[in-house]
């Protein structure tokens, strides 16, 4: 069964396979390698690479030499450079210049060995006047020969269009540190990134440990020419002969990315550092990945427990532990319960009020968050609990007292809705608004009172108070009770646009009874 690759990693393998298609074909190219006769033997003639070097220019070269050297040949270096970078993997580092071969007592020819000891292939130097020939003293091919390598030359030229137009960076390191073989894209960045630096044309542009057998993707940061920018770049490195080849792949997208994703997670940090809130956030995984100060002293958890990215069962068994938590009646269906709580979380559906042994009152939310993971507030509500149970034993405080008045009183909000009535209401007029669901309006009130009254007040001059149309204050009416015989109606203005209406049978008996001693 094949495995595919895709994505930048196949790119890396067909890079590479192209490089060492490359190298092997540059051996074939260059001829089988057989025993051949000593330099001091054998004429230049007998070669089948020849080339009349003046200074660091070539002057002419034989058909083999064309096909061997002139195709790799590029715009931007000498001849001479040409051959010392197309041979050099074979018959080690040439000179500068052809003319330093020749420096000291050495005679008018010089003879260099290949690399490898099973190749006996030698480049024979010698002076033509002001000039130098080069030999290439190798085994003549023969014509099965000849054909192989004519069609190897195509592919390879194909093999060396395709590697030399890859986007990424391709380069070989031998063993000396020195680059002795790299793509446009790598001359391209070391054009750019090195222009003003003085250093050796062969010196690596990335630093690559040669010591691994097979490397991990390394990050390496690199500054332009003029410092104003850096560049950040993955390099792949791979043991290849006695040296390394490395591709390098541009990751500054990869990189702002990552730093803007952590700027942004420091400054939500700091943000929530400030809040009274606990905020507690677990991954996909149920880990916890993110906490504030605040989760700290509302579950009076240690920060080294909570720095160890508990899961979240672990997380509330320790809550529970700590009776930061009501405790479960049974242990088992509360791990159920646990389960079913971070489900409900990643809905959003979460909310609980949790009373707590030592008196502490806490709102606990679960809030979905994005790629799977779920956030927990957890908010101290005791004061405001405090208040509103203070608020409620007053309110119940002051209806006990406006009970126990014998004057019937009634309260009408600003749009005509009673909004309370005291007991001495509800007897006085034998009916209880409370017992109704729908809202008892001013209007079901006075048909109450009209209903029970012989002289009961007037409608339009309730509205007009009660609504606050009339700028009248405070003011009093007589009524007359078909049972209880005359009262008065006192009707007074509250803050907040409230009316209170009184109904006192007492003070009506006082005007109605004669002083005393008359």
């Amino acid at each position: 069964m094949f495995d595919f690759v895709t994505g930048p990693e196949a790119a890396v393998l067909i890079v590479a396979t192209l490089l060492g298609c490359l190298f092997t074909v540059s051996i074939v190219g260059w001829g089988k390698l057989h025993h051949q006769p000593s330099a001091a033997t054998q004429s230049p003639s007998d070669a089948s690479v020849s080339c009349l070097i003046a200074n660091d220019e070539v002057l002419d070269m034989s058909p083999a030499a064309e096909l061997l050297i002139g195709d790799t040949a590029r715009a931007d270096e000498s001849g001479w450079e040409t051959i010392r970078r197309t041979l050099g993997p074979r018959f080690g580092t040439l000179p500068d210049m052809p003319e330093d071969l020749f420096s000291g007592d050495t005679g008018p020819a010089v003879a260099i060995p290949a690399r490898r000891t099973n190749d006996s292939g030698q480049l024979l130097f010698r002076r033509a006047g002001p000039n130098i020939r080069m030999s290439l003293l190798d085994k003549l091919p023969t014509e099965l020969e000849q054909q192989v390598m004519s069609e190897t030359r195509q592919e390879l030229g194909i093999l060396r269009n395709a590697i030399d137009r890859a986007p990424y960076p391709v380069w070989i390191v031998s063993a000396d540190n020195e680059v002795t073989w790299s793509n446009r894209a790598y001359r391209s960045l070391v054009s750019r990134l090195v222009n003003n630096r003085q250093a050796p044309a062969t010196a690596p542009l990335f630093v690559v440990d040669q010591s691994a057998d097979d490397q991990a993707p390394v990050r390496v940061p690199l500054q332009t020419g003029d410092g104003s920018q850096r560049l950040w770049y993955e390099v792949i490195s791979r043991p290849y002969r006695d040296g390394m080849v490395s591709f390098a792949s541009n990751i500054d997208a990869v990189v702002n990315a990552e730093i803007a994703q952590r700027n942004f997670v420091q400054t939500l940090t700091k943000t929530f550092a400030q809040l009274s809130i606990g905020l507690a956030i677990f991954d996909r995984k149920q880990q916890l990945a993110l906490f504030n100060p605040a989760l700290i002293d509302l579950t009076v958890l240690p920060a080294d427990f909570l720095s160890s990215r508990p899961d979240l069962l672990t997380f509330f068994d320790h809550l529970r532990d700590a009776r930061i938590m009501p405790e479960p009646k049974n242990y088992t269906s509360w791990r159920d319960k646990m389960t079913e709580l971070v489900e409900a979380a990643r809905d959003g559906r979460y909310s609980e009020t949790w009373n707590l042994p030592s008196g502490l009152t806490y709102r606990v939310h679960g809030k979905p968050h994005p790629d799977g993971a779920v956030a927990f507030l957890f908010e101290d509500i005791s004061a405001e609990i405090s208040l509103t149970r203070r608020f409620r034993a007053d309110l119940e405080l002051c209806h006990a007292i406006l009970d126990r008045q014998k004057q019937a009183v009634a309260v009408f909000s600003q749009s005509g809705v009673l909004t309370f009535s005291n007991a001495t209401f509800r007897d006085l007029w034998d009916w209880d608004p409370d017992g109704h669901l729908s809202e008892t309006s001013l209007e079901d009130s006075r048909a109450i009172w009209e209903d029970r009254c012989s002289q009961p007040p007037g409608l339009q001059r309730l509205r007009d108070f009660v609504h606050g149309t009339s700028d009248h204050g405070a003011w009093s009416e007589k009524l007359q009770h078909n049972k209880l015989g005359p009262m008065t109606l006192r009707a007074e203005r509250l803050p907040g646009g409230a009316s209170m209406l009184t109904f006192d049978m007492a003070q009506q008996a006082e005007l109605a009874s004669p002083p005393p001693g008359a």
